[in-house]
C-alpha cells in the first residue's frame, strides 16, 4: 500500500493537471480551477487522514528546518498554489454566474483554506514528482493572474463607450483567465459588452426581450470610413449559434491610422450604414443583436489589422482598446477615461442624464 501511494498520487495530480491545461487552452478556466480547488480539498482531505493514521505526516521538520528543507520547499509551494488559484477565481468567476446560479468565489477560498492546513502538514517522505508538477503549476497561475490583472495598453486603439446605458464586460482584458476569445489567436483582442439595468441585471427574465442590451442603440466608437458590412444574418434563438457565419450581422470602421474596429452580434437588418459611408464618433449605426455566435444578446468589439474575422492560422494582428470619455467601475473604485476593461468592469457613459 506504501509503495503504491506515491505513484498513485503522481498519476492522479498529473491527470488532473492536464486537464486543467486543456482547460486553459479551451476555455472557461476559471470554472475548471474552481472545480479544482474543490474537488482537491474532498480528495487530499481524505488522503491526510489517512497519511494521519498511518503515521506519515510529522511535526518533525519544522523543528529541525534546515535538515528538512525539501519537504519545507513542497509545503511553500502548495501554500502558494493553493492561495494563487484562489484569487484567480476570485478575480475570473464572472458576476453572473454567482449573482444567478448562486456560485460564489467563496466556496473556492474555503476549499484553499482547507488544503493550506492541509499543506502546513509535512510529510516525511519527499514527493519529488508531485513537488515539480506543483511548481509547473505555480508558473503558471503566476503567468495567466499577471497578464490578467494587468492595465498595459500599449498600442491600443482609442474609443467611445458605445451605448447610453451602463455595460458589464464579461470578457475583456489580457490573458485566458479574464477574456475566454484568448484562446484564439484571431479573437484575442475581442471585449464582450452586455448592456445592463441600472441594477446591473444583464437579464431580468426569458427570452431575447429580457435582455436590456436587445435592440438597444449601438453608437460609432470612432471616427473614420465603413469597410464592411454584413446586414442579413438572423438573430438567434437563445444558446443557438449561427453555424455559417460566427460574427454574424458585423460592420468594421477604418480609423485615420488605418486599422479597423469590428463591431459584431448585431441585430438583424438594423445597420444604418454602408460600406463606404463616412461616420463620427457618437453617431447611432445599428442595433444591439443575438447574430452569429453570441448566444445571448451583446456586443463585441476588437481592433485589428484587416476589416474581415480574423481566421485562425490566417495571420492577422489584434490591438487592445482603450475606452475615452466614459467612467469606469471595478469593484468600489471609479475611473474616468481613458482606460482598459476587463471581465466584471461595469462602464458608464459620463452624460447619464441622457440615457434612455
Amino acid at each position: 500500500m506504501a509503495g503504491l501511494a506515491m505513484p498513485v498520487q503522481t498519476c492522479c495530480t498529473a491527470l488532473i493537471l492536464a486537464l486543467l491545461w486543456r482547460a486553459r487552452m479551451m476555455g472557461p478556466l476559471w470554472s475548471a480551477l474552481h472545480g479544482y480547488l474543490l474537488l482537491s480539498a474532498i480528495v487530499l482531505g481524505a488522503w491526510c487522514a489517512i497519511d494521519l493514521i498511518r503515521g506519515e505526516l510529522s511535526l518533525q521538520a519544522y523543528r529541525r528546518a534546515r535538515a528538512h528543507w525539501p519537504q519545507l520547499t513542497a509545503v511553500a509551494l502548495r501554500l502558494a498554489v493553493w492561495l494563487l488559484m484562489a484569487v484567480a477565481v476570485d478575480v475570473a468567476m464572472p458576476v453572473e454566474q454567482f449573482r444567478h446560479q448562486g456560485e460564489s468565489p467563496t466556496k473556492g477560498w474555503c476549499a484553499a483554506g482547507v488544503l493550506m492546513l492541509i499543506a502546513v502538514l509535512p510529510r516525511r517522505r519527499r514527493w519529488a514528482p508531485g513537488d515539480v508538477l506543483f511548481g509547473v503549476l505555480l508558473v503558471v497561475l503566476g503567468v495567466d493572474l499577471n497578464r490578467a490583472l494587468s492595465d498595459r495598453a500599449d498600442g491600443a486603439l482609442d474609443v467611445m463607450f458605445p451605448f447610453w446605458r451602463p455595460s458589464y464586460v464579461l470578457n475583456g482584458g489580457g490573458g485566458r483567465l479574464l477574456n475566454e476569445h484568448a484562446r484564439y489567436s484571431g479573437w484575442a483582442g475581442a471585449t464582450d459588452l452586455f448592456p445592463v439595468t441600472f441594477q446591473d441585471q444583464v437579464c431580468s427574465g426569458k427570452g431575447l426581450a429580457a435582455y436590456p442590451c436587445f435592440g438597444a442603440p449601438v453608437l460609432a466608437p470612432v471616427s473614420g470610413r465603413v469597410a464592411r458590412v454584413v446586414n442579413d444574418r438572423p438573430d438567434m434563438p437563445l444558446g443557438e449559434v449561427d453555424d455559417e457565419v460566427s460574427t454574424g450581422n458585423s460592420l468594421s470602421i477604418q480609423t485615420s491610422d488605418g486599422r479597423y474596429l469590428l463591431l459584431a452580434y448585431l441585430k438583424h437588418s438594423t445597420i444604418l450604414v454602408s460600406e463606404g459611408d463616412l461616420v463620427t464618433a457618437g453617431q447611432e449605426i445599428a442595433r444591439c443583436g443575438n447574430s452569429g455566435a453570441a448566444r445571448v444578446p451583446h456586443l463585441l468589439l476588437q481592433a485589428q489589422d484587416r476589416p474581415g474575422p480574423l481566421e485562425e492560422g490566417q495571420g492577422g494582428r489584434v490591438f487592445s482598446l482603450r475606452f475615452i470619455k466614459a467612467l469606469r467601475r471595478r469593484a468600489e473604485d471609479f475611473r474616468e477615461g481613458p482606460f482598459v476593461v476587463r471581465r466584471n468592469d461595469t462602464i458608464y457613459p459620463l452624460d447619464l442624464d441622457e440615457v434612455e
